[in-house]
């Protein structure tokens, strides 16, 4: 019997020795074959969650996240002080007024003048109070999310590493086509 692949003439014995040498190769090969497709597999899982290129990017997410909290708190205790400076100035103020309006009324001490200016006090209060519940006049600035053009602050890009002269040539090869 003659042979395609090795181009042997053989005895229908040897020949079929001959094929089972063959059978046993291609085995060899699907085994092979198999271990690569393992080492494939686990490695692309590995690198999904255990590569530095991604260890980096949820870094950089954590960080950014991070600074974005700090800032909100930063603008939030701005918010606070401006919005409750009006109160705390007419607390302060009144509790000046009480404190004299007290101290005249121990000592006895007190003409018209005296009551025509607390009663305009009073009436000054009241009006501050007033103006201090209605809505505010601070505005709240913030840049829209979607006017960040959040792909040029983080993006991946490959550099190109050739370690194989046939890849490397099949790959010139293809860009000349």
């Amino acid at each position: 019997m003659h042979c395609t692949g090795c181009d042997e003439h053989f005895c229908r014995k040897d020949f079929k020795i001959h094929f089972e040498k063959l059978v046993t190769e291609m085995d060899k090969i699907v085994e092979e074959r198999n271990g690569l497709q393992d080492e494939i597999t686990k490695g692309i899982q590995y690198n999904d969650q255990q590569n530095p290129l991604i260890e980096q990017i949820d870094t950089w997410q954590k960080r950014t996240i991070e600074k974005v909290k700090q800032v909100a708190a930063q603008v939030r205790q701005q918010a606070f002080e401006l919005l409750n400076a009006k109160r705390i100035k007419i607390h302060t103020e009144f509790k000046s007024f009480s404190e004299e309006l007290a101290h005249l009324k121990e000592s006895e001490n007190y003409v018209e003048h005296d009551l025509k200016r607390l009663n305009q006090m009073i009436n000054q209060f009241k009006q501050d109070l007033k103006h201090s519940t209605q809505p505010t006049t601070i505005v709240l600035h913030t840049e829209q999310s979607d006017e960040i053009n959040w792909e040029s602050l983080i993006y991946v890009d490959e550099n190109r590493v050739f370690t194989n002269k046939r890849r490397q040539t099949a790959v010139i090869g293809k860009l000349m086509s």
